[in-house]
């Protein structure tokens, strides 16, 4: 056969698995839209923590859904911010005022246990937490009046340590956010979906991670991934250590997009393809979005500092660390860290941030 041929079978053969591709995940998200949602056997109550960071886009509307319950149960809610002059404040003030007979509360508490500030956040708000089911979720999840039964139905299973949510893009700031907004729905979305009935995928999202004091006191606490960047992902992984499973109950939440420029839905993306590669690269291949991961589920509500994730160039550079095997990654930390060595603090898979913008430079511009 001559070139032409060989491209033409090329090509046909990419577009028709393409296509096999996308019907077998449009199967799977119908499947999934149609499971019945199951109410509760009991209404334990339960304590809901939100780490909050900035006035963002849409933030008064998605603390609201979360008070928008139909749950039988008592219902407290723990919102923290670092600092009382955060204007996240003015948006709990604002659920205060519409919702006086719901449990609401604010704690402004500074406090740092490690270099993931929302996980500080957190742990700075969990001595507050009175009941022993708790649920966090990001500051940019917004949900449905079922929510809550949906997610304790799905943690009353037998064997199951923790529930985790799948999410759907929902637009709020005009064409760029309409444009990532799609690519959750129309990428991300069907391959957790494929990755999940392949046995490939083990997610965990930020979107809502719900479980017991029980269960986090026997994975080490939240303090044990105080310096994880991708501490959603982590917390699943130790749940699954336990030899307990992480439950998807059939509903999405929604998950607001507010990107106002391409340049922000381009560093966003990037910041997700990133981390992507280093937790779940089989996605990565597909060309979707990550599922949790560094930019957005360590939370865009709490931001790592451009101090925390170490020089620009180690993030640009972590997909290619990624496909060096861990022997490999090893032998060069090895060599950096007996020329200077040092606390490596804030570690992923083993390698600390710092010690990958070390490598960088190494390697060049």
């Amino acid at each position: 056969m001559n070139l032409g041929t060989w491209l033409w079978l090329f090509f046909t053969l990419g577009a028709i698995s393409g296509s096999l591709y996308a019907l077998f995940a449009a199967v799977l998200l119908r499947r999934f839209g149609q499971k019945p949602g199951n109410l509760p056997p009991s209404s334990p109550d339960l304590t809901i923590l939100k780490p909050l960071y900035g006035a963002e886009p849409g933030l008064e509307a998605n603390l609201a859904s979360f008070c928008d319950q139909v749950y039988q149960g008592q219902v407290q809610l723990l919102f923290g911010i670092h600092s009382p002059k955060d204007p996240a404040g003015t948006a709990v003030a604002g659920l205060k005022r519409r919702f006086p007979d719901h449990d609401i509360e604010l704690l402004a508490d500074g406090r740092e246990h490690g270099q993931n500030p929302k996980i500080s956040n957190l742990l700075n708000m969990l001595p507050g937490a009175r009941y022993r089911l708790i649920v966090m979720a990001d500051s940019d999840i917004r949900v449905g009046p079922d929510y809550l039964n949906q997610v304790v139905s799905a943690l009353s299973a037998p064997n199951v340590g923790l529930v985790t949510a799948l999410y759907r893009g929902f637009p709020d700031a005009g064409i760029w956010s309409r444009l990532s907004a799609a690519s959750i729905n129309e990428h991300f979305l069907p391959s957790v979906l494929v990755g999940l009935e392949l046995g490939l995928a083990k997610p965990c999202f930020g979107a809502t991670i719900a479980l017991s004091t029980d269960t986090l006191q026997r994975i080490g606490g939240l303090g044990a991934f105080a310096d994880k960047l991708a501490d959603d992902y982590a917390i699943g992984e130790a749940v699954r250590g336990l030899g307990l499973k992480v439950a998807i109950p059939p509903m999405l939440v929604g998950h607001v997009c507010s990107e106002r420029s391409f340049g922000e839905l381009l560093r966003h993306d990037l910041r997700w393809a990133r981390t992507l590669r280093l937790i779940e690269p089989w996605i990565s291949g597909l060309g979707s979005d990550p599922s949790p991961g560094l930019g957005h589920h360590c939370g865009r509500a709490q931001r790592f500092r451009p101090d925390q994730l170490g020089d620009h160039r180690a993030r640009a550079c972590l997909p290619a660390f990624y496909s060096d095997t861990t022997e490999g990654l090893a032998t060069r930390a090895e060599k950096l860290t007996s020329a200077q060595p040092g606390p490596r603090p804030f570690e992923f898979r083993g390698v600390s941030v710092e010690l990958l913008a070390r490598l960088c430079e190494l390697a060049g511009p």
